[in-house]
């Protein structure tokens, strides 16, 4: 007996149609012949990269993305359902995995209707819209997709193996300082001349930073403005760190 939504989906892709298996849950019993037979065999197989596509254990979230939005878009796209069977496979090359995995998530902002251009022009059209567009859901870059898809590639062949097959670190981690993290791009989040520029008017710690270009465009100050990101415009997840800490500790100054 199980409620582990990852024991169900195991089960439903290694499951077959000549042998059943129950799954027992606290408040039904899952058949996965029947699961397998109402959903396609295909669905089956594609469980798991929506299962670990848009946020499992070892793999991030999307903003606004969901489990049920994959499948619907897998369910009613054979290209995409055919093309996302690659993760799993060992021999597939990073740059495929890649591929893919940018081709799907653009599908899943964009809709299935309209040409790819690519995540990063995605991102400009979303910034230039003269619809607002909250930055929350602005898809991610082409590189920070490329980290994402070596993961949900480890993933996905470490569920269909039953067993690790292949090194975290060429899937998107790196090991730094004894722990294994995940690499979230090689690019740096922007030009330097622009960082410098929306950071102009920062010039001192404890105060709101009222005439900075950040504050301006709802933006957070961050290390590379002027105050070094001590002043009160910060995002609201590190100032309820720094009073934590602050009000255990010895005063020593602002997160930085």
């Amino acid at each position: 007996m199980a409620d582990d939504t990852d024991i169900l989906v195991l089960l439903i892709q290694h499951g077959t149609l000549e042998s059943d298996i129950f799954l027992c849950r606290s408040s039904n019993t899952v058949s996965i012949k029947i699961a397998n037979e109402l959903l396609g065999r295909e669905m089956c197989l594609c469980l798991p990269f929506i299962h670990a596509m848009v946020g499992y254990g070892n793999t991030s979230s999307l903003y606004g993305l969901g489990k049920l939005k994959v499948f619907a878009t897998l369910q009613s796209s054979q290209k995409i359902r055919s093309n996302v069977l690659i993760f799993g496979d060992i021999n597939a090359s990073e740059e495929k995995i890649a591929e893919v995995g940018e081709q799907c998530v653009e599908t899943l902002y964009t809709g299935q209707n309209v040409a790819s251009i690519g995540l990063d022009k995605l991102r400009y059209l979303n910034v230039i819209s003269s619809s607002y567009v909250p930055f929350d859901r602005i898809p991610p870059t082409s590189r920070a997709c490329h980290f994402h898809s070596l993961r949900v590639q480890h993933q996905i062949s470490t569920w269909k193996n039953l067993e690790t097959v292949m090194p975290m670190e060429e899937y998107g981690f790196k090991k730094e300082d004894g722990a294994v993290l995940a690499i979230t791009t090689d690019k740096p989040v922007a030009p330097a001349d622009l960082l410098k520029d929306i950071g102009y008017s920062c010039q001192s710690a404890n105060t709101l930073c009222a005439s900075c270009g950040c504050a301006t465009k709802g933006l957070p100050c961050s290390i590379h403005c002027k105050c070094g990101g001590r002043c009160l415009n910060k995002p609201d997840i590190l100032r309820d760190w720094n009073s934590k800490v602050t009000s255990q500790c010895e005063p020593v100054g602002m997160f930085l």
